[in-house]
């Protein structure tokens, strides 16, 4: 975007629409989220699109903490769903002349301790508090999650130090601010017990051939996970030491790693990366604070 944002702009979570290919924007110091429409020539930035802090009806939506893509047919018809830290959803539709807002209230037994994360996966919400030592899943997103939450039977050490989350079919990856990776995976489809690995050994080739566990990966500060599915699975991981992104096969062998090149990193000089999102057509989008780049 010719002259880019100004500094009371900061991204931290980035989301592609896998049937428009809009990108969302989480700005964190204001809690709201920003809409590129994607069109021929790039992205453009949709001045209209309203979605963040306010009240929608009788509910009050605190700044977002986190952010996902929405398939059609959902209940709002909505493009992007928000979350807050207490559990308020924030459903909101993009519109020629502007964008419409609804919001729903999650229940969870125990009451919130803080959501810091969640994910969207085949219309089930995966809600992460850490502060609780839990991850909640509610069922489903065409029924606005109306269902009882189920607390997933999971049992974690690390939990408390999780700061992001996916899921890929029975497969749940947690990663923590410590570096490790916890891979759990549901036992039955009858069942909320899941087998966890904790953690979960990223596997890597050395120049030998030979394959190698590693409970974590010297130098890395990873943040945030993506799982994708279309041509063969993969687990996407940021690393904001190196600004690069891990891609790993969903059995946690590591297949290769994305970096800046010479001239992107003088380009760069000193950001660091604070999101990412793997588009459907293959592209990298990488926010560094306040600033989008795209690559291949």
């Amino acid at each position: 975007l010719a002259g880019g944002f100004d500094g009371q702009v900061e991204f931290t979570r980035l989301a592609v629409s896998t049937v428009s290919g809009d990108l969302y924007a989480l700005d964190a110091l204001v809690g709201r989220v920003i809409r590129f429409e994607a069109t021929r020539n790039g992205y453009v930035l949709d001045r209209n699109f309203s979605c963040g802090p306010s009240q929608v009806g009788a509910i009050i939506v605190s700044p977002l903490v986190d952010i996902v893509p929405l398939p059609r047919n959902n209940l709002y018809n909505a493009d992007v769903m928000g979350i807050d830290a207490t559990g308020t959803l924030l459903y909101c539709q993009a519109g020629e002349t502007g964008s419409t807002s609804y919001a729903s209230r999650l229940v969870a037994d125990h009451g919130w301790g803080k959501i810091t994360a969640m994910t969207l996966y085949n219309g089930q919400l995966y809600v992460l508090d850490p502060i609780n030592n839990i991850i909640w899943r509610y069922d489903t997103l065409y029924d606005n999650f109306v269902d009882p939450p189920h607390q997933l039977d999971i049992n974690l050490q690390n939990l408390i130090s999780a700061v992001d989350l996916d899921v890929y079919e029975d497969d749940l990856f947690v990663i923590s601010s410590n570096g490790q990776t916890s891979k759990c995976t549901f036992r039955s489809s009858y069942s909320w017990e899941m087998l966890c690995e904790e953690p979960a050994a990223y596997m890597i080739t050395d120049t030998d051939g030979n394959r190698n566990p590693y409970d974590i990966i010297e130098g890395t500060t990873f943040t945030q996970v993506q799982t994708t599915y279309p041509l063969e699975p993969s687990l996407y991981i940021l690393d904001q030491a190196s600004n690069s992104v891990y891609r790993f096969s969903v059995a946690m062998q590591m297949q290769y790693k994305m970096s800046p090149n010479q001239a992107s990193e003088a380009l760069l000089s000193g950001k660091t990366v604070s999101a990412f999102a793997i588009t459907p057509a293959q592209k990298l989008v990488l926010a560094f604070s306040n600033q989008l780049y795209i690559a291949d």
